[in-house]
């Protein structure tokens, strides 16, 4: 238990009061790296009571606090020293930014007299992270004769504003003088009396909460959708279950299928609630499809969607989109939305719930069962095309993986893993599907896998070899996970989604920019890191591998070895069967 009274000097009572407050808005889990000048922060999260994961290399802390923010909703703050173990933190602030994930990042400092001195290990930090923070603050070094309540507003603030939509990363910077340790140095417990109630008590400093929907929110829908015949809902990814709901009343409500990314987590849904279409890319490939499913009005919920097909096929129907929650990022890449609702999904779910029909009457879409047959053809011919031969594609892996790996989370890389998901998984309802679609970076990409798993649900991770290379450090951190997580990496010895580019076609030396082939195997990295590891370049080896890797209660890797050299002609091959069945369809 935390005491605040008996704190040894005032910088061991700050940090404690800052991770008091993280405690009682909703913090579980807290990530610390090693330091000097972060003692005093890395002591109060040991004394808190979080889960502490204590991480070697800042960069990899930070992914893994991103992971578990996924996983939880709530931000697991992040502990560095001084100096340039900040500027690690850089990408994973990126990927919270562009994505909407809580982020808290408490980066300890040296105190103003040693700036720009040549003092060692002292730089600029605060704003260091530039634009990609939602928020940041330099808490001061602390002293008397600043009130305890700064210290707890501060904090407060913090973590409202790292998991106030817009969510992102929130940097705390903590300069600390000597002492750094549990020496004893005199301080005036009088700062204390402004807090004593917050001291007796479990509740956070400062609580928020953002409110939405009404009657206006129902009524700006009904104007917005009044006009149309053939509507459909596009759904990116979607934060959790409550989101989830909310797209699903929504598309009942009005009669209008939703065409499902892979990370909405919608795939999979009976058709007895709403119609949800799966495979929307492959089908959208056909231009027949595109003719016939042309939409006269565009609902865009959640985050970003991957396939750029279902992309152009809104652009090609000239109909200006209707953003509908609240996102990070403004989701309108081409630049064409006419009307913005700004409103979280869960009031909007409880608004429909609670309203009668005439309030928001239904719309029926007439795109509706041919959007669906299309769908159903295409997820026949994908599944026809898998089993007609017994090579160890990319495609199959994708579509194997999505059908047989255990409920829990799936981690869809970046780069090819997540657009094959996209194109080829089946429906299931089991497995969500979780990617880092944000800033579609592929650096930390295990350390992220790494920190879902630890929320507890059986994790399987389906990232490149291009993507595990970056990343090899937070195999450490994988080791130390606890439960089940499975890294299944493809490796095609290089960049295989550069061949899908115009680039791959023209005069330039495409293997040594673009291909960068590695010759690297995983079995070395696993055995460094005391990791079960397997290696399958069959069909049936990988089918053996992932099955046992599964059945494990410990984190481990499959590398799944594919030839990037046909891997572009078994994609061409597979979309031109979806296609074809596609068209035969909608021919009757």
């Amino acid at each position: 238990m935390m005491t605040f009274d008996d704190a040894p000097n005032l910088n061991a009572l700050w940090a404690r009061l800052v991770m008091a407050e993280f405690v009682r808005a909703g913090a579980r889990h807290v990530v610390v790296c090693p330091g000097s000048r972060s003692t005093p922060l890395a002591l109060a999260a040991h004394a808190s009571g979080l889960d502490v994961v204590v991480a070697l290399d800042e960069r990899s802390a930070a992914f893994h606090a991103l992971g578990v923010a996924k996983a939880t909703g709530c931000a697991a703050p992040v502990i560095t020293t001084s100096g340039t173990a900040v500027a690690n933190l850089l990408p994973a602030a990126v990927e919270a930014w562009a994505s909407g994930i809580p982020m808290i990042l408490l980066t300890a400092d040296r105190p103003p007299e040693l700036l720009e001195c040549g003092a060692n290990q002292a730089i600029p930090q605060r704003d260091v992270l530039g634009r990609f923070a939602r928020w940041s603050v330099d808490l001061g070094c602390p002293t008397d004769a600043v009130d305890a309540r700064v210290v707890l507003s501060t904090a407060a603030e913090a973590w409202n504003r790292a998991h106030t939509v817009p969510c992102g990363a929130v940097q705390m910077n903590c300069p600390f003088r000597e002492p750094l340790g549990l020496q004893d140095a005199p301080w005036n417990r009088g700062t204390l009396e402004s807090i004593r109630a917050w001291i007796g008590s479990k509740a956070p400093w400062r609580a928020e909460a953002c409110f939405g929907g009404g009657p206006g929110l129902l009524a700006a829908l009904r104007a917005v959708t009044r006009g149309g015949s053939r509507g459909v809902i596009v759904a990116g990814a979607l934060r959790d279950e409550a989101e989830r709901d909310a797209v699903l009343i929504l598309a009942a409500r009005l009669g209008w299928p939703v065409v499902a990314d892979i990370t909405s987590g919608l795939r999979g849904v009976p058709t007895a609630l709403a119609r949800v279409i799966a495979h929307g890319d492959l089908v959208l490939r056909s231009e027949a499809a595109q003719r016939a499913l042309a939409p006269d009005a565009v609902l865009r919920v959640g985050g970003a969607i991957t396939s750029k097909s279902v992309a152009q096929w809104i652009d090609a129907s000239r109909v200006r989109p209707v953003l509908v929650g609240r996102h990070a990022q403004r989701q309108d890449p081409s630049h064409t939305a006419a009307f913005s609702l700004d409103v979280d999904l869960a009031a909007l779910a409880r608004d429909l719930v609670n309203s009668q029909p005439e309030a928001l009457p239904a719309v029926p879409s007439a795109l509706t069962d041919a959007f669906v047959q299309a769908d159903l053809a295409a997820g026949t011919a994908i599944e026809a095309w898998m089993e007609s031969s017994d090579d160890l594609s990319e495609p199959w892996i994708a579509w194997w993986i999505a059908q047989h790996a255990p409920a829990g989370v799936l981690v869809a890389g970046n780069s090819m893993p997540v657009r094959d998901l996209d194109m080829h998984a089946p429906v299931r309802r089991d497995l969500v599907v979780l990617g880092q679609r944000g800033a579609s970076g592929i650096d930390g990409l295990i350390a992220t896998a790494s920190g879902i798993a630890r929320s507890g649900a059986p994790t399987t991770a389906l990232i490149g070899d291009v993507s595990a290379l970056h990343d090899l450090s937070s195999l450490e951190l994988l080791r130390r996970t606890p439960g089940r997580c499975t890294l299944a990496i493809v490796n095609n010895d290089g960049g295989g989604i550069f061949h899908f580019l115009p680039v791959a076609q023209q005069a330039v030396p495409f293997e040594a920019l673009f291909g960068t082939p590695h010759g690297c195997s995983f079995e070395g990295a696993a055995s460094m890191f005391s990791l079960p590891y397997a290696r399958a370049a069959t069909r049936a080896d990988a089918v053996l591998a992932l099955q046992h890797a599964w059945s494990q209660a410990v984190p481990s890797i499959v590398e799944l070895v594919t030839p990037r050299s046909e891997n572009l002609a078994r994609h061409r091959a597979l979309q031109t069967h979806v296609t074809q069945a596609v068209d035969a369809m909608l021919a009757g």
